[in-house]
């Protein structure tokens, strides 16, 4: 398979803590959400789609900016 080419106009990042137990709602954006769990595993639910766990230092991206529930 070939890699794609990408070209990325604009970066945001930052950081969020998110409190074991609660759950976050986050609704459709217009970029990209990627996320990367530093000390605890991260549950990611999209649509009525299957919810996936994601292991610390895992990745997760959401390439369309779909509402989303973490």
């Amino acid at each position: 398979m070939k890699t794609p080419n990408v070209t990325i106009t604009e970066l945001v990042a930052g950081l969020v803590e998110i409190e074991a137990g609660t759950r976050y709602a986050v609704p459709r954006q217009p970029f990209s959400a990627i996320y990367i769990p530093e000390t605890a595993p991260l549950t990611v639910e999209v649509g009525d789609g299957p919810a996936r766990s994601v292991d610390i230092r895992g990745l997760i991206a959401l390439p369309t900016g779909a509402a989303h529930t973490l």
